[in-house]
Parts: C-alpha cells; sequence; structure tokens
C-alpha cells in the first residue's frame, strides 16, 4: 500500500495546486489509509487537512518542508506518539 508523505497544497504557492479537502478524498477514495501534508516553509493547509481527514476517517500527518538560510530545504513532519499500556508480569 502506497502512502503519501510529502504532499503540498495550494498554499504551497507554485507547488501544489489541489486544496486540502480534495487532498484528503482522493486519498480515502484510494484505499489509502494516510496521509502527509508538508507544505513549504509552513503548516498553512494543516488545519483544512487535519479537519477533511477526520471526516473521510484518514490519518492525517502534518508537517512542512523547511527552506534553511543556505538554500537547502529540509522535510520535517510531525507526529505525536501514543503511550502503549503493558502489563507487569
Amino acid at each position: 500500500m502506497y502512502v503519501e508523505l510529502h504532499a503540498r497544497s495550494g498554499f504551497s504557492f507554485l507547488e501544489g495546486a489541489s486544496v486540502p479537502e480534495e487532498m484528503a478524498g482522493a486519498c480515502a477514495q484510494s484505499g489509502a489509509p494516510a496521509m502527509a501534508l508538508l507544505d513549504r516553509n509552513g503548516v498553512y493547509g494543516a488545519p483544512r487537512f487535519h479537519m477533511a481527514a477526520k471526516k473521510a476517517d484518514i490519518r492525517a500527518h502534518i508537517g512542512a518542508e523547511i527552506t534553511c538560510t543556505n538554500g537547502n530545504s529540509y522535510p520535517l513532519l510531525a507526529a505525536t506518539a501514543k503511550a502503549i499500556k503493558t502489563s507487569a508480569g
């Protein structure tokens, strides 16, 4: 199963064209369980993508691709960790 981990929305001007709601819908329609949105130098589409993904019952991963002063770009993906309960033996 392919899961997109480096998509940009129309909020990344001249680099992405789709609105976050369309992206989440296309992800759900293809049967993918999750998708990551990494807009350039900010998390501009993140709120709309998160709400649309929730409605489409897919996992939204949020991040940004940050351009540093030396001109290099680095993708940063924000993730949450859930604690796993274990029983003491």
